[in-house]
């Protein structure tokens, strides 16, 4: 997974750089909303950690600009000015999660996982999901009588159906899988 670090702050940018690249993540770095546009209309992006709050603009912004472009870049923002108001607009924007300053390295990279897991969800492509229904693919469905499929991958449930999103942790619990 390749990981793009917003903010404007060096310093912090850096220690989550070097956390995540620890982490066996490749990263890029960007110093603000403009840097950070330009690296992720290439489209090789699959997470950026987000500040909100940049000299050059607003991280949430970005997100919006990003996702009505049709850019599939998942975003975890991160602010030092924390709020619900903030946390919301954030969600609403596009982005997956919302964390605050100072950001502790293994919720981070516990998010990150969080993260890559959901994009198996979100970057299945219906040839995949074909795949997948014929045994084809190293993810298996398996059908429900409920109507309902399951998806299973490292360990997570994910499930499907009309009205029916969400995914089974290791120990059965069931939790949202987006909005």
């Amino acid at each position: 997974m390749h990981v793009l670090i917003i903010d404007d702050e060096l310093a912090l940018r850096q220690i989550i750089a070097a956390t995540v690249r620890r982490a066996g993540y490749s990263v890029d770095m960007a110093s603000g909303v403009k840097d950070a546009a330009a690296k992720l209309v290439r489209g090789d992006v699959d997470l950026a950690i987000c500040d909100i709050r940049m000299q050059d603009g607003d991280g949430v912004e970005l997100v919006r600009s990003m996702k009505g472009a049709g850019v599939p870049t998942t975003f975890i923002m991160v602010t030092a000015f924390a709020s619900v108001q903030t946390a919301v607009e954030a969600l609403r924007a596009g982005a997956m999660d919302y964390m605050v300053k100072p950001v502790d390295s293994e919720e981070l990279l516990y998010r990150l996982r969080q993260a890559q897991t959901a994009g198996i969800k979100a970057k299945t492509s219906p040839a995949e999901v074909r795949q997948c229904r014929a045994g084809q693919h190293p993810f298996k469905f398996t059908p429900r009588h409920d109507g309902v499929e399951r998806l299973a991958a490292g360990g997570i449930n994910w499930e499907y159906g009309p009205d029916h999103r969400r995914k089974r942790d290791r120990q059965g619990r069931f939790g949202a899988l987006d909005s």
